[in-house]
């Protein structure tokens, strides 16, 4: 690995790979340092249609098909007193939706930036990070090598851990306690092989999409890490039970146990307290983290990656005191504007009102959400 660059992104997920992408395209030498190892485990995930202009620009819509993601044609809802709501996307101007394989959709966004001209490294974990002069340094470790890099910009691409930041005296302010208990089960049949499910229920919702060919649902339910379904949830038979009590995610289950306990996510509504300062900025999870019931994660993550290659390459041509600052109030402003989309979703659902879960969510003004 050389010694010397211009930018290093700490992170090779989405957010990471569109910065080095937007980088590169401009023709600054950035380097992608990818640690495996540092991977979260994900529930399976879905790119609405809207997500296509964003991804024409970056030039990976066209591969989706070829990378083997199945298409989703629309969702399912079970919210509020309405009864159950389908969404068919056969007429949305931007046609269908997709259910991804996260690793191989990585990977491509990866590799598109390799192609625009990044520098890419798998298999890489950075031990320390101390700032030099106008620069930085950055101890590595690869497969028993060990060296030091060089660079004069540094974007934080770690996820939720905000590895970079962190470190930086930077801390994140949680909004909720949510958190995620993911399971696949056996089913017969399928409701709808290319739909998605979201369910509301007393305790939480759940989220749920079928792998027909596999003969199998990945459910998932959402709670409050400290509310008593969370600890039900965190067991087998207990996430089962909880299952069972839904009304359209239970319908045509035939497993009567798991193999394993529920995988548990956390899933917290939250943003750095200061997610850039000189000489480095965050993206995508390491800066502010959203509630999945909007469904735009990936998206986000995206456009927070290419406006973070914006602002970086300024920097590099015109060093400013102001150019972080810019980009924190940024940040916080997309924070806010999640969290008020985000009640106004909770608040859609009328039938728990008096349940801790739903309680918490709709007494809360979008601004004090905000403040906290």
């Amino acid at each position: 690995m050389d010694a010397t660059t211009d930018v290093v992104v700490l992170g090779g997920g989405p957010a990471g790979a569109a910065a080095a992408l937007g980088l590169a395209t401009r023709g600054v030498d950035v380097k992608l340092l990818h640690s495996p190892e540092a991977a979260q485990a994900r529930t399976a995930e879905t790119l609405a249609p809207v997500a296509r202009p964003l991804l024409e620009q970056i030039g990976v819509w066209s591969a989706l098909a070829e990378d083997g993601h199945q298409p989703v044609y629309g969702s399912r809802s079970r919210w509020g007193a309405e009864g159950l709501k389908e969404t068919s996307y056969v007429f949305h101007p931007h046609g269908h939706g997709w259910r991804l394989d996260r690793n191989r959709f990585d990977e491509r966004l990866q590799w598109r930036a390799v192609e625009r001209g990044a520098h890419w490294s798998g298999d890489v974990r950075v031990v320390a990070v101390d700032r030099i002069g106008d620069g930085w340094s950055l101890d590595w470790r690869q497969n028993g090598h060990a060296g030091t890099l060089r660079a004069r910009f540094l974007i934080d691409a770690t996820g939720r851990n905000s590895w970079l930041a962190q470190r930086q005296g930077a801390k994140r302010k949680h909004r909720d306690k949510l958190v995620a208990f993911v399971a696949r089960v056996s089913i017969e049949g399928s409701a709808s092989q290319s739909a998605t499910l979201v369910e509301a229920v007393e305790d939480g919702w759940w989220y749920s999409i079928d792998f027909a060919a596999e003969g199998q649902r990945e459910a998932v339910f959402f709670t409050d890490h400290d509310l008593p379904a969370a600890k039900l949830a965190a067991t087998s038979e207990g996430w089962l039970e909880l299952l069972r009590n839904t009304q359209e995610t239970c319908a045509q289950v035939t497993s009567t146990s798991l193999p394993e306990r529920p995988r548990s996510l956390s899933s917290r509504t939250g943003v750095l307290d200061k997610p850039a300062d000189e000489g480095w900025l965050a993206v995508g999870d390491a800066a502010l983290t959203s509630d999945p019931l909007a469904s735009n994660g990936l998206v986000t993550a995206l456009k927070s990656g290419l406006e973070a290659a914006a602002v970086v390459f300024d920097q590099l041509e015109r060093p400013s005191d102001h150019a972080e600052r810019g980009y924190a109030r940024r940040v916080a402003m997309n924070h806010e504007a999640g969290l008020t989309l985000q009640i106004a979703y909770y608040r859609m659902e009328p039938r728990w009102r008096k349940s801790p879960f739903w309680a918490r969510r709709q007494s809360i003004h979008p601004h004090l959400a905000a403040a906290r």
